[in-house]
């Protein structure tokens, strides 16, 4: 059996949970300092007035960027957090949706669905998802989600503008339970300060973002100074479970969880077999099948597997993923998804990406279009003026306090769901996404104890797309649709 180099361990963590670019700063140095700067005196936040037309309709906002400043019951600030919040005019703060979204990382700012996908605005890039020529351009986005919620855009400390305050070290900030802690409380601020404790509240997160998310909704629920129930948990190629994120050739569950991304992806790039070319349905329902009812149970029984019957699973892994049969058949079964990424297109030479699989590893890289677009946006677009660099943070994932081939949140995200079962859970996932491949976001859902009938509070979607699956433009479109008929479906005032 083959074993797995600690150093590859720790390269596949850092390409995992810091996000889908990983360890990139939008700007300035600030991010390779051993730790965030502190924010000396902030300045105060700026509102500007913006319209927009959306679904047929010009609606007039309010942008506002800034601060609070968190003091968790003591009598210096502790941090300041920074936010940009988007909030339609008019509109009854009862029945008007407040979903507050942040990235994941640990130590990722919101820029990417800031930009890419919810916002107002945002960036352009080609049809399938590539950066254009420089310079960067930024368009209004008619699939924003303001047509249906007001939307609070998060950048959790150490990441954005957001910083420790002065002599207040942010390694504080940097944990799984103290990060929830942090956000539930910048959450409790926010809805003080505007008034709106009786809208209703989702959450939205990407990748590492699926764990804040989820004991982010726990906090609020059970915190003694909080005590709030959510409408929605929206999540974005979530991880819940960091033991289906880092497979080793020894997991057999994980490695079957990662077959129907392999066959995915090798449709996507003409591998498989014919039959499949026009029916990628009948791929995934193939794949599935596969993947359950013969793979695994073929790598559970390990050692005592006859040959002959390897050599039977390994003829129909060939026509599912596009491997060949001598390279299945040398590695007993056991294609860990670097293997697979590396193998697939191996006689062109193009290893493909982990977060897109569309793409050629490395590829896949949009810090050269999101960086100065942020600084521009924020600073000349809303008015935000500061020298502070916009940042993703690297002290932050280095520092983070935490178990990753341990974490899991499927606990609480059952108990929240239990105490509150009136909470509706979105669930998104690409089909071409190493990261957080959907077989195994599907497995953590389908282990969630869940009193009898919630199961019916959890939407699952699929889109053609890696980790980012609001990339390309057509998923793009049918991504925000699906949210906003989620958000209208559960929600008092119907988005309006």
């Amino acid at each position: 059996m083959k074993s797995t180099p600690v150093s590859t361990i720790v390269l596949v963590i850092l390409l995992t949970v810091w996000g889908p670019l990983a360890a990139s700063q939008a700007s300035g140095s600030d991010a390779t300092r051993g730790s965030a700067p502190p924010v000396l005196s902030p300045p105060p936040p700026v509102t500007t007035e913006h319209t927009i037309t959306t679904e047929g309709r010009t609606l007039t906002y309010r942008a506002t960027v800034g601060y609070l400043t968190q003091h968790f019951e003591k009598e210096t600030p502790q941090a300041h957090f920074f936010y940009t919040a988007y909030v339609m005019k008019g509109a009854d703060p009862a029945r008007r949706p407040l979903t507050f979204c942040f990235n994941g990382g640990p130590g990722s700012s919101s820029f990417y669905l800031h930009l890419l996908t919810i916002g107002p605005r945002r960036a352009v890039l080609t049809e399938n998802g590539d950066t254009p020529a420089p310079p960067p351009r930024l368009e209004d986005n008619p699939d924003t989600w303001l047509a249906v919620s007001d939307i609070v855009m998060v950048d959790p400390i150490g990441t954005g503008f957001s910083r420790p305050a002065p002599g207040v070290d942010g390694k504080i900030f940097w944990g799984v339970h103290e990060d929830a802690r942090s956000v539930a409380d910048f959450v409790r601020m926010f809805l003080t300060e505007n008034s709106r404790w009786l809208s209703p509240i989702y959450i939205a997160g990407e990748s590492y973002g699926g764990i804040r998310g989820a004991l982010l909704a726990r906090e609020l629920q059970t915190h003694n100074q909080i005590g709030l129930d959510i409408n929605g948990l929206i999540t974005i190629s979530p991880a819940l479970d960091l033991n289906f994120v880092f497979v080793r050739d020894h997991d057999a569950l994980g490695l079957a969880l990662y077959v129907p991304t392999y066959c995915a992806t090798a449709w996507f790039h003409r591998k498989t077999d014919p039959k499949y070319r026009n029916d990628f349905n009948r791929l995934e329902a193939d794949a599935r099948a596969f993947a359950y009812e013969r793979y695994l149970p073929a790598l559970l029984r390990g050692n005592r597997l006859l040959q002959t019957d390897m050599e039977a699973v390994a003829r129909e892994m060939v026509s599912l993923t596009g491997l060949s049969l001598a390279f299945i058949l040398h590695h007993n079964l056991r294609i860990t998804p670097e293997e697979f990424r590396a193998e697939l297109l191996r006689e062109r030479r193009l290893p493909l990406d982990r977060i897109d699989a569309r793409f050629k590893s490395g590829t896949f890289d949009l810090t050269q279009t999101l960086s100065p677009l942020i600084n521009h946006y924020l600073r000349e677009e809303l008015g935000y003026r500061t020298p502070r660099p916009y940042t993703n943070h690297a002290a932050v994932f280095t520092s983070w306090k935490w178990d990753p081939f341990t974490l899991t949140v499927l606990p609480q995200l059952a108990e929240t769901m239990n105490d509150n079962p009136a909470m509706k859970v979105f669930c998104a996932a690409g089909y071409y996404d190493f990261a957080c491949p959907f077989s195994c976001i599907d497995h953590c859902l389908d282990q969630l104890q869940l009193d009898a009938g919630l199961t019916e509070n959890i939407i699952r979607k699929y889109y053609h797309a890696g980790h980012m699956v609001y990339i390309p433009s057509a998923e793009l479109k049918r991504f925000n649709d699906d949210v906003k008929r989620f958000i209208r479906s559960t929600s008092l005032g119907g988005g309006r």
